[in-house]
């Protein structure tokens, strides 16, 4: 599950997605400022990555910075890093 909303939008967002998230899922955020604690606090035990593309991501030719919350598989790094390469190179 991806969310890719402004961070002000994301505490409405995650109480309208909360029963839609299955344990197993990794949730990446794009939201910038919003910590990865902010999203384990509000979905306990779900898988977090949270990352942040700069603007040359657009075309495919960016930086994604990225880190994970504490339960997130090496299964799960690998598809949020295939998912955060399509934007360019990874950090």
């Amino acid at each position: 599950m991806v969310v890719a909303v402004k961070p002000k939008d994301v505490p409405n967002l995650l109480d309208q997605i909360r029963d839609a998230i299955a344990p197993d899922q990794v949730l990446v955020s794009f939201a910038a400022g919003v910590t990865t604690a902010a999203f384990e606090r509000e979905l306990p035990g779900i898988a977090v990555v949270r990352s942040m593309p700069n603007t040359p991501a657009q075309i495919g030719e960016g930086i994604t910075v990225w880190t994970v919350s504490e339960v997130v598989s090496e299964q799960q790094k690998g598809t949020a890093r295939e998912i955060l390469t399509d934007f360019g190179d990874e950090f």
